[in-house]
């Protein structure tokens, strides 16, 4: 159950934040302004749900600030059975609930999920051992910058809590001490559990106070929306003044980063001067409160149907029994679970959220926006099919490079979808609906008849080794026969050995050397991958079944390509008159 929350909850923000700290590592290489980019990249996005939280939060004030005169009287008058009634008539002509209390803590219901994905990241991530930053030495361990006898104090948690503290003490000016003492307290539950955190970790919710207490500062100014964009327009022009002038990258990396950093600040005067046109445009569906629901429900089922179930199951089907006992995971639907539970979390649980928090407007643009993702996705997934690389293990593509002309198609295609998506929510709505829920069942469809290949194939797997184990004997019986008086050729595969060692191995073992001497070394031995699926067909067949190669040829399985290479060898021997035998050839019929 846990594990399941945590995929559909937690996972999620997991996968942004560490899809941000990738994309600054790839600009700047430097793990600490890394994980800054990282609390800007959260807290923008945080932002909307700060306004609804601030909202709700005054709003809760308000009503308490005009109902409390009347509720001490009625507590000073009445009291036990008698008071509640009275209350709970008071608080019902009033349209008020004591539950509506909790919204004043919707801001820290709102920073517990993304807390946790945090942590789970950058308490664990390699990338921060040994990594310095600033007058941090070690981005993977504690601090311990305050020497104190036998001890080190940590300062970073320590100068986390200040900023906290301040940041509550402006954010609280004028509230009840009791809303103030919970921001208090809350700072004080984060220096104990962060105190003995990597320093990465505390970095990153460092920052995150100190945006937390511009945010205030910005708040507390007579226009503070205005005034924040200011402020990040500067900060935006002077990023890329860095990124163009400084950062050591290709010359059309550096243009595009700053490109959509240029965009990204544009956004709101886009917003500001298209707004007509997209309010005249989106009016109908704006207007349609239960098509709009309906769009948006089967808009988010169709993405996580799609990216969870139909990829995934498309992928695997095509060849299962690599998908078979890989470690410690037997069946492939292990991996069709976590990505369906990923897939529901990012394109249903958070989106529904998001919602159901705000009003009809955004829920339209939310609709519009949903409905065109997933249109654009279904054109890329089932028109551009032809991806000439290797996927690895991790389901990423090991070199896909697509050039130009294949870059523009796919954008004329997107910008056409798009265009097609608003003039269904324009003109039909009702049809609109009607392709969004034919798209889920379609989805259903597809992912059911790939489960059942999948499963017939790891069924024929579970038989296969099935019946080697019980064809296993106890004894020894010859099977290879050597030569007395001609060239015997012995051609051993040692699965992930490494070539490089083993004059070394042969100077610290004398006994292996004389044991193998006579044999043939090569030391300038070359592989085409660090895994068998891949490297094993190469070294087996030749340059014609390198991991490039072998995928030109798409009208026959993979296994059988295999099989091929795996061949090649022992039929070239066979030609030359040798006698030979193959046995245990890795891969062989994609079996394990």
């Amino acid at each position: 159950m846990l594990s399941f929350l945590y995929s559909l909850i937690i996972y999620p923000i997991t996968q942004i934040i560490e899809f941000s700290y990738r994309l600054f590592m790839r600009v700047v290489d430097k793990p600490g302004i890394a994980i800054i980019g990282v609390s800007i990249t959260v807290t923008l996005l945080c932002l909307p749900l700060y306004a609804i939280a601030e909202k709700w939060q005054e709003t809760e004030r308000e009503t308490k600030k005009k109902l409390q005169p009347k509720v001490d009287k009625i507590k000073a008058v009445f009291k036990g059975d008698e008071q509640y009634m009275i209350l709970s008539t008071y608080y019902k002509q009033n349209h008020y609930h004591p539950i509506f209390a909790l919204r004043s803590s919707l801001s820290l219901l709102i920073q517990i999920p993304f807390f946790i994905a945090a942590y789970n990241f950058l308490s664990n991530l390699q990338a921060l051992q040994g990594q310095s930053f600033l007058f941090i030495k070690d981005l993977g361990a504690q601090d311990a910058l305050i020497p104190l006898g036998n001890f080190r104090i940590n300062l970073l948690p320590v100068l986390m809590t200040a900023i906290n503290c301040i940041a509550g003490a402006i954010y609280t000016k004028g509230f009840p001490i009791k809303e103030k003492l919970q921001l208090y307290l809350m700072a004080l539950v984060f220096l104990v559990l962060l105190y003995t955190s990597p320093s990465g970790l505390v970095l990153y919710w460092t920052m995150n106070n100190v945006f937390s207490l511009v945010k205030n500062i910005f708040y507390k100014l007579k226009n503070p929306l205005k005034s924040f964009y200011i402020f990040c327009a500067i900060v935006i022009l002077f990023a890329v003044i860095y990124i163009v002038g400084f950062i050591n990258l290709k010359l059309t990396l550096r243009l595009g980063l700053s490109a959509i950093l240029l965009f990204i600040i544009s956004i709101p005067l886009i917003i500001k001067y298209t707004k007509p046109f997209f309010r005249q445009l989106l009016l109908p569906i704006y207007q349609a409160d239960k098509f709009r629901l309906i769009i948006f429900l089967f808009s988010c089922v169709s993405l996580a149907l799609l990216c969870g179930l139909v990829i995934p199951t498309n992928t695997i089907s095509s060849s299962a029994t690599e998908f078979c006992f890989v470690e410690d995971v037997a069946s492939p639907f292990f991996f069709i679970k976590n990505f369906f539970w990923q897939a529901l979390g990012l394109f249903v649980f958070w989106p529904i959220c998001f919602y159901f928090l705000f009003n009809k407007k955004i829920k339209t643009v939310l609709t519009a926006l949903l409905m065109t993702i997933l249109l654009v996705s279904v054109a890329d997934v089932f028109i551009f099919t032809n991806i000439s690389s290797t996927m690895e293990k991790t389901f990423t593509f090991a070199f896909s490079k697509p050039g130009l002309k294949e870059i523009g198609i796919n954008l004329l295609v997107c910008l056409i979808v798009v265009a097609a998506a608003f003039v269904l929510l324009r003109f039909s709505y009702k049809f609109s609906s009607f392709v969004t829920a034919i798209l889920s069942i379609a989805f259903v469809v597809i992912s059911i008849v790939n489960c059942i290949s999948i499963k017939k194939e790891y069924l024929q797997v579970v038989e296969l080794n099935k019946k080697e184990t019980e064809s296993k004997v106890t004894t020894i019986t010859p099977v290879f026969h050597l030569s007395k008086d001609k060239n015997n050729v012995i051609v051993i595969m040692l699965d992930r050995a490494i070539s490089g060692y083993i004059p070394f191995l042969l100077e610290e073992r004398p006994d292996l050397k004389d044991m193998f001497s006579g044999f043939k070394y090569f030391p300038n031995s070359v592989g085409f991958s660090r895994y068998t699926l891949m490297a094993s067909a190469a070294l087996f067949g030749g340059y014609d079944y390198t991991p490039l190669n072998i995928n030109k040829r798409d009208d026959i399985p993979l296994s059988q390509k295999q099989n091929e290479a795996l061949k090649l060898m022992p039929s070239l021997f066979g030609n030359e008159g040798y006698k030979v035998y193959a046995s245990d050839l890795p891969l062989a019929n994609f079996s394990v």
